[in-house]
């Protein structure tokens, strides 16, 4: 539940919908307009949540039910920029946990 009052906070729900309602396509975009400093206010929350179910101190299904609708959203607006943050970077295994737990969503909804 702890994960829920995370994710349920006003600073976490005001960096996430302002995020959502931006119109960049792309990294370099992203970081000359708005710099990073919002989207690491919200990628550990999805990164954690995505390393706590590769370890199963979460299941899929909860993950699922609380989360499936965001995770999905989110994962699919910031690819681009993360995409770009790892090549810039040359850090390919940045947002890894978030890009695990976006795959074994849709996974589960395939099963479903």
């Amino acid at each position: 539940m702890r994960l829920f009052s995370t994710f349920d906070s006003n600073e976490f729900q005001d960096e996430y919908i302002k995020f959502l309602g931006l119109k960049i396509t792309d990294y370099d975009e992203y970081e000359k307009t708005y710099g990073l400093k919002g989207l690491f206010k919200i990628f550990p929350f999805f990164e954690a949540l995505g390393i706590m179910l590769n370890r199963k101190m979460v299941s899929l299904d909860l993950v699922d039910q609380m989360y499936s609708q965001s995770i999905q959203i989110m994962w699919e607006k910031s690819k681009p920029i993360l995409e770009g943050l790892r090549k810039k970077h040359n850090q390919p295994k940045w947002g890894e946990w978030f890009e695990y737990l976006y795959d074994e969503v849709k996974k589960g909804e395939q099963r479903k």
